[in-house]
């Protein structure tokens, strides 16, 4: 009897809905569909591009380059709104690359690109901030150096499971380096060699697109 009771009164309760549990986290589904975004930045030389030909490869990288303005509507999926982020990207110039053709010629192009994007949700509450990791993508890329300005492009790999964020979708980054009074210098041969380059952020950008 004891039993029969408890049984009926553990339907009464699943009835009403206030007896049971969940019993795993509620499933979120990884982003998807058209992002674009804007990113700022620094390119560091290693060693520094010179004003005359290089004898031997240089590595160019920008660590932590600022993603943000994002347009994320687009976007279904994901735990939240992305709308800030940063991207760590490098590429090699062999040599002969110097200020004036890495910064102009289109024909010179640089080696083993890649690039890291960590996409986020960035809010403020009473003067805190909170930062949620709503994905991060590692694009198998090509660059190519057009008059300048530095794009890559390639595809986000997805998983076997088939929930990678952005899976299967196009990314294309691209960064249009500021003609500092130092790299110009340089590319006239007024200044031997240059160690940074900052991109200009209205010009670069960041997009997925499905």
């Amino acid at each position: 009897m004891f039993l029969r009771t408890t049984g009926l009164f553990t339907m009464t309760l699943l009835e009403l809905g206030i007896a049971t549990a969940p019993s795993a986290t509620a499933i979120v589904e990884p982003p998807t569909g058209s992002l674009s975004c804007g990113i700022a930045g620094t390119v560091v030389f290693r060693p520094a591009l010179p004003d005359l030909p290089s004898r031997n490869a240089i590595r160019a990288r920008a660590h932590y380059a600022s993603v943000s303005a994002c347009d994320a509507s687009g976007v279904s999926g994901g735990r939240a709104v992305i709308n800030d982020g940063d991207a760590t990207l490098s590429m090699v110039f062999p040599a002969g690359a110097d200020c004036a053709n890495v910064g102009g010629a289109p024909s010179f192009a640089a080696a083993k690109p890649a690039i890291t994007v960590k996409l986020t949700n960035m809010t403020v509450v009473n003067g805190r901030s909170s930062e949620t990791t709503v994905a991060t993508i590692r694009p198998t890329v090509t660059v190519l150096n057009t008059n300048g300005v530095w794009t890559f492009t390639g595809t986000i790999a997805q998983n076997k499971r088939g929930d990678a964020p952005f899976g299967g979708e196009r990314f294309s980054a691209t960064l249009a380096p500021k003609m500092t009074t130092a790299w110009s210098s340089c590319a006239l041969h007024g200044v031997r060699e240059v160690w940074t380059l900052p991109f200009d952020a209205t010009l670069s950008s960041v997009t997925i697109t499905p």
